[in-house]
């Protein structure tokens, strides 16, 4: 936290030396102060020092402060004019009309707090967000500088698309309404008072302000215009028509956009159609399970179409007590009498089937083979015994030969069957 508020504070630093620069003093001791807060630097303290000097001697010599705003445009050395201005119609910097109307509305706004959006907006905290988007398109035309050259209006331009900026996110929204606070402001909920565009700064001198996602008031302006100064169009639905832009202005901590579709010119965007309905977002999954069951279902379809053999054992008991015998290998299994009397193939003109069969003899296979592997083992061992240990010594070739003609029944019974046992 401390590397991004030495980095914030040279920031604001960089723009309280431009101001300085421009003899905006009341600019560059405001940047100066918020330089220290975040971290204090000796060149801020020098800084600051000299700007409060000389705007001592200049309050003591009756010179009239800098403004305090650039301007959206940084438009250097447009004085606002006083307030008697607006009756006579003329800004005192370009010398271009306003009436008291704009001079009106630009006093209504910049009369609220940076965080009462919705007194900005002039709007109830009820609204919904076509009313928030209405409210904007009304304020944003009445209050632009290229339509409003009344003094103030760059800053009341700011607030309102501040306001639109908060209000029209849902989640900041929420925040707000939450908390009452600036969700963009950094290191939580705070902030009331202080630089009511801190959320939205980026760095650079005087210029026009930008969200953290390099959308200024201007470039929100255009966007939701159409991207053509006055344009009717709109981004935002609610029949202004224009460029498919889809604005996201993201979490606490900084704006973003983000353009997800762009009509040919000239054309009108698609109507939002209704929400997905829950079988809809359920269909994919559906059709992924419909795939699996298809894939299973020759095993299904033959599992149950395939009579299942009788219960058999290899060795006689009480309850397997018939004696049946494979073909050609004449292997002997035992089935329960009655049992075996009730299922189909004790009727059936073939018998049991060749497969049962086969499944038998290779069950039995397997039994000698585990017999017939042990007792090999065995026979390995005791052969190394008799041959001696190392380099022969202690050989009885007698009880080696013994060993090795050893026979199992296991073993003849498992090649008697044809079946191959590997060493």
């Amino acid at each position: 936290m401390s590397e991004i508020n030495k980095e914030e504070a040279l920031r604001a630093l960089t723009i309280a030396r431009k101001h300085y620069n421009s003899d905006n003093l009341a600019s560059t001791i405001k940047f100066a102060q918020k330089s220290l807060a975040l971290f204090p630097t000796d060149d801020a303290r020098v800084l600051l020092d000299k700007a409060q000097r000389a705007a001592a001697s200049s309050s003591a010599s009756g010179a009239e402060p800098a403004p305090i705003s650039a301007g959206l445009h940084n438009r250097k050395g447009k004085e606002p004019a006083a307030d008697g201005d607006a009756a006579a119609g003329k800004g005192a910097g370009e010398g271009k009309a306003y009436t008291a109307a704009q001079m009106a509305l630009v006093k209504r706004v910049r009369g609220c707090k940076v965080t009462e959006y919705y007194e900005i907006l002039a709007l109830e905290k009820s609204c919904d967000d076509a009313q928030v988007k209405k409210a904007y398109r009304k304020l944003a035309l009445q209050l632009h500088p290229d339509k409003n050259p009344a003094p103030g209006a760059d800053e009341a331009f700011k607030m309102v698309s501040k306001a639109f900026q908060i209000l029209s996110d849902p989640d900041k929204r929420a925040a707000f309404d939450r908390h009452g606070a600036d969700p963009d402001a950094r290191g939580g909920m705070g902030g009331g008072g202080g630089d009511p565009f801190a959320g939205m700064r980026r760095g650079g001198g005087g210029g026009a302000a930008t969200f953290e996602g390099e959308l200024s008031p201007e470039d929100l302006f255009n966007m939701f215009f159409g991207g053509g100064g006055m344009g009717m169009g709109g981004p935002f639905g609610g029949g202004f028509g224009g460029p498919g832009f889809t604005m996201h202005f993201g979490g606490p901590g900084g704006g973003m956009y983000r353009t997800t579709r762009m009509p040919p010119r000239g054309g009108r965007p698609a109507p939002a159609g209704p929400p997905p309905s829950k079988f809809q977002q359920l269909l994919p999954i559906l059709i992924l399970l419909a795939f699996t069951l298809l894939s299973y279902l020759p095993t299904l379809l033959s599992s149950l179409l395939t009579t299942p053999p009788p219960p058999y054992s290899l060795d006689p008991s009480l309850h397997f007590s018939q004696q049946l015998h494979t073909a050609p290998r004449s292997v002997p299994y035992y089935v329960n009498p009655s049992e075996f009397s009730a299922h189909p193939w004790s009727s059936e003109e073939g018998g049991v089937p060749r497969s049962f069969e086969e499944s038998v003899e290779r069950a039995l296979a397997g039994r000698l083979g585990r017999q017939c592997g042990a007792w090999r083992e065995r026979q390995r061992q005791r052969a190394e015994h008799a041959a001696g240990g190392i380099f022969g010594l202690g050989r009885d070739e007698k009880r080696l030969r013994e060993v090795l003609k050893e026979t199992n029944e296991a073993c003849e019974r498992l090649r008697e069957l044809g079946f191959q046992m590997a060493y």
